[in-house]
């Protein structure tokens, strides 16, 4: 697995006439990469990407319910509360 982090400005980013307030970035899922965790904040928003393959993981279910739980673990967040 591979993980990568950069944190990206406090303000928001002009871009010709649009305004960014958020971004993101995903790892390629190549070789014997199957899964990689990518993240980046602007702001006061944090984006979290997973990438992989379709043999990366067995049960996807399974998976994304024990990574949200521990996400709202992280966050200090209830099962009610929405994550954005």
């Amino acid at each position: 697995m591979n993980y990568s982090s950069a944190p990206g400005p406090k303000v928001p980013i002009r871009f010709g006439e649009h305004i960014m307030h958020s971004m993101c970035v995903a790892l390629p899922s190549v070789g014997g990469n199957c899964l990689g965790f990518s993240a980046m904040s602007m702001g006061n928003i944090l984006k979290i990407v997973m990438t992989t393959d379709q043999f990366g993981i067995d049960d996807p279910d399974l998976f994304m319910s024990i990574y949200t739980r521990r996400v709202r673990e992280f966050m200090g967040k209830s099962s009610g509360d929405k994550l954005k």
